[in-house]
């Protein structure tokens, strides 16, 4: 089980990211626009699920931005699937990205997304309907991920939320995989 001291959704805005910690999937990006999301809700807060080759890098970048307490390296954790429900936003920074499986868990889990639209993390999100994609310059992330925390935006991410759990039943369950391989055997 997770546990993050006094951090809960009724007590503050909570953003999560789960990856490998590696330069590839973008983590010193995120962390470079949390100190403006910070500034704007002081009780929001970011906790990092994973490990991986960069983690003291990040960490030396958590400090030398004063992230402090409100950011949390969690470390590699077996039970990734029961962390979404915690949490207001999954952010997925990555700088090159195939199927993320973190982005379908979060979906799944009825988590609101915000993605780079990198791999084919556009079409998970069915280009919007399901998600929201981080815009490209990276210095405007601080207030992409802040209208995902603050009404009114707040409330269209529960809306994509919604549509993104479907479209995860629909398109990306065993069920759905299994007939896709089927259909790709059979057509040949």
């Amino acid at each position: 089980e997770i546990t993050y001291g006094d951090w809960s959704s009724d007590v503050c805005s909570s953003d999560l990211s789960v990856g490998r910690l590696a330069p590839v999937k973008g983590f010193d990006r995120l962390l470079a626009a949390l100190p403006a999301v910070f500034a704007a809700l002081p009780a929001a807060a970011c906790v990092l699920v994973g490990d991986g080759p960069e983690r003291a890098a990040l960490e030396a970048q958590a400090a030398r931005l004063g992230l402090g307490a409100r950011l949390r390296f969690a470390g590699f954790r077996r039970d990734t699937r029961s962390c979404y429900a915690l949490f207001d936003l999954f952010i997925g920074p990555a700088r090159s990205e195939g199927l993320p499986v973190a982005l379908l868990e979060a979906m799944a889990a009825g988590c609101p997304v915000l993605v780079t639209d990198v791999g084919e993390q556009r079409a998970v999100i069915d280009n919007g309907a399901a998600g929201s994609l981080l815009p490209a310059g990276e210095t405007a992330w601080s207030d992409a991920i802040l209208n995902c925390l603050r009404e009114p935006g707040r409330a269209a991410a529960r809306e994509r939320a919604a549509r993104a759990r479907r479209r995860v039943a629909e398109c990306y369950s065993l069920a759905q995989t299994l007939a896709a391989y089927d259909d790709l055997y059979v057509s040949r």
